[in-house]
């Protein structure tokens, strides 16, 4: 059964997952309130304001992993002191102390922790790389270098658009029908069905998920969204360190 019940530790600027707590893992990610993660800005930028992030949770970690977050398929492993991954919407490594992080504004954040390996990693998964498959594409890479067993694994999906407002155009569709609905004319896409098919397609437990209930669009004082706001908007920082 997906677990979708809330399981934030809630702070005014920022929310800390729970559901990784027994596994020296610290994830959780930014609101509103945090005033820095308003606009594109360049990578030293970025860094200084994820370094003032994470400070404020309480967390120093020695790298902070940006990605330049495309909408690919690309997955990368952080194994050496280089903080920017330009065409890259995915990222794992097993390194401690070193901060992984991802920027959303209504797509998908997902945080994985394997409680065997020590490997954490974060997908960012819009529509455009949940065609591209950009969640096998990940689970396959970390396999092919830790041969992983899915039974340890845990999935954490935070908050996203959820189906109630995500206004999705048919012409704009290639495979998804089945996650296409039709109410008074027009078509909303279910991100969230999409999500956990996809990671049930690559073996992952279905106790083993978490799926948050949070809709970033309806949730106006806390999120950022696109789609509700139009550019420029805000972005959510979705964060997943291994504490040394």
């Amino acid at each position: 059964m997906i677990q979708s019940q809330s399981v934030w530790a809630r702070e005014k600027d920022f929310w800390l997952n729970d559901y990784f707590k027994d596994n020296s893992v610290v994830a959780g990610l930014s609101t509103k309130s945090f005033p820095l993660f308003t606009k594109k800005k360049n990578f030293r930028e970025e860094v200084v304001d994820r370094g003032l992030f994470f400070e404020k949770v309480g967390l120093n970690p020695k790298q902070v992993i940006v990605l330049g977050q495309t909408h690919s398929n690309h997955v990368v492993e952080v194994k050496e002191d280089q903080g920017f991954y330009g065409d890259s919407d995915a990222v794992f490594t097993d390194l401690k102390d070193v901060a992984l992080s991802i920027q959303t504004a209504d797509c998908v954040p997902i945080t994985f922790v394997d409680k065997d390996s020590g490997v954490i990693g974060l997908i960012h998964a819009g529509w455009k790389g949940l065609e591209a498959g950009i969640i096998a594409r990940t689970f396959l890479a970390v396999d092919k270098r830790y041969g992983w067993n899915l039974r340890n694994v845990q999935i954490a999906v935070g908050p996203f658009i959820h189906s109630c407002c995500y206004e999705f155009k048919r012409e704009t569709n290639h495979n998804f029908d089945s996650y296409i609905e039709d109410r008074n004319e027009t078509s909303f896409l279910d991100l969230k069905q999409m999500v956990m098919d996809q990671l049930l397609s690559v073996g992952v437990f279905q106790e083993n998920c978490f799926i948050a209930e949070e809709c970033t669009s309806c949730n106006t004082d806390y999120f950022y969204s696109y789609r509700r706001d139009g550019e420029p908007t805000g972005r959510i920082l979705s964060f997943v360190i291994k504490k040394d």
